[in-house]
């Protein structure tokens, strides 16, 4: 009796054996399946390239992904600034470099998860000394008559200043926000603005929340 109970054990034990094994099979080739049906989503890469000066955007920048040229083709802004490029999730950090003939070339890196998967990337760049060019004597005019105002009413460029500030710092969408302060930044005295050059060209090789929290305590050192 005991030796019968014992042949129907080990029979039940190879009929499990062999069903596990049927499931595992099944599983594998419906989890193939399934890849083949869905294939990974590629990362959508896309922003816009502007004048670090004036805001405006920059046609005809070339974006290269450094380390990648033989898989990731370098891409170009259209004429209103803008670019897209499709990235394969593979390369979770990459090193980018813009370039255009009348700017400062820039790089940082980008990462992935942080970055790829924002809708809007703005990156700035410094125009050359002797790049972009010279406004005629009629804009060269309306720039030195906008001075002139600026030194003459400096109290009205404070209030205008703190207002941008203050919207910025009711801002929770850091894409906004980054674009106040810049804008707050840029309404400030020209003395002012070329004192703090430096501080400002080190915000904006930050990460975009990194630099929205950094435009916040460099206006509150300098009094805003």
């Amino acid at each position: 009796m005991k030796a019968k109970w014992i042949k129907i054990i080990k029979q039940i034990s190879v009929i499990v054996g062999i069903i596990v094994g049927i499931v595992t099979i099944i599983g594998i080739i419906l989890g193939w399946f399934e890849k083949c049906a869905s294939p990974e989503k590629p990362i959508i890469y896309q922003g816009s390239v502007q004048d670090d000066k004036t805001r405006s955007q920059i046609a005809g920048a070339k974006i290269l992904f450094i380390g990648y040229t033989n898989e990731i083709p370098p891409c170009q802004t259209d004429n209103n600034g803008f670019f897209y490029i499709s990235l394969s999730k593979e390369y979770p950090d990459v090193k980018i470099q813009v370039t255009h003939e009348n700017y400062e070339p820039k790089e940082f890196h980008a990462h992935l998860v942080k970055d790829f998967l924002k809708t809007r990337n703005i990156i700035y760049l410094t125009p050359k000394e002797s790049g972009v060019k010279q406004p005629t004597s009629e804009t060269g005019q309306q720039e030195r008559g906008k001075e002139s105002v600026n030194k003459g009413n400096a109290s009205k460029i404070m209030q205008e200043v703190q207002k941008l500030v203050d919207e910025a710092r009711e801002i929770k969408n850091s894409s906004q926000a980054d674009d106040i302060y810049h804008q707050a930044y840029n309404n400030l005295s020209i003395s002012d603005q070329n004192k703090y050059k430096q501080e400002k060209d080190n915000i904006l090789s930050l990460d975009l929340d990194t630099r929205v929290k950094n435009w916040n305590k460099f206006f509150q050192k300098i009094g805003y």
